[in-house]
């Protein structure tokens, strides 16, 4: 028995082809080959504003909104990291001293003079010199030193192979698949022939 006329986002296409101008993707997506995609796997499915204007302006909409979302979900997919290292860290360190060293000498130095003439056996002082000694030396350590690290490595307890099976796992992601599922949640109508 059959259902009757359905009219598909395909059928709409053909009729009016600008009813797809509303959809946004991320850049770095291909726009067109994105179109086509949706055109192709919602063929068979019945779309859920059978009006050409209304769909439109509600495809628009959708994408409006969400835009933002697909855009943060697509960078992940294409986001290039290590995930045998996934810790890296510079750290910059400064050091300035700023030292002061004094020493200072103190006390008096006393040297006598004696002098002994050749027909006497005595010897007699012939001055005194007297030194003070106060002198004061002082030094000072200043300016800067610089020492820059470099960290990196795996810090997990994962092993090698669990990290290969994570990483297989989100290579199975589709960014395509989703946003045609969101896109058949919210447009097409779950009903089959």
């Amino acid at each position: 028995m059959s259902r009757g006329a359905k009219v598909s986002l395909l059928g709409m296409y053909y009729a009016d082809q600008t009813i797809l101008d509303g959809v946004q993707m991320p850049e770095g997506v291909d726009l067109d080959a994105f179109k086509t995609y949706l055109l192709g796997e919602t063929s068979s499915q019945e779309i859920l504003y059978p009006e050409p204007n209304v769909l439109k302006k509600m495809i628009a909409a959708f994408y409006k909104l969400n835009i933002d979302r697909y855009t943060r979900i697509y960078e992940t997919t294409v986001y290039d990291y290590n995930p045998f290292e996934n810790y890296d860290i510079t750290t910059e360190e400064t050091r300035t001293p700023n030292l002061v060293q004094t020493s200072e000498n103190s006390g008096t130095d006393t040297s006598d003079s004696f002098v002994k003439a050749f027909n006497d056996g005595e010897l007699t002082q012939n001055g005194q010199a007297k030194a003070t000694l106060g002198t004061k030396n002082e030094v000072k350590n200043t300016g800067s030193e610089k020492i820059e690290r470099h960290e990196h490595g795996d810090a997990s307890v994962r092993s090698a192979s669990q990290v290969v099976m994570e990483m297989r796992q989100e290579r199975l992601f589709n960014f395509w698949k989703l946003c045609l599922n969101e896109f058949s949640k919210e447009f097409c109508l779950g009903v089959y022939n």
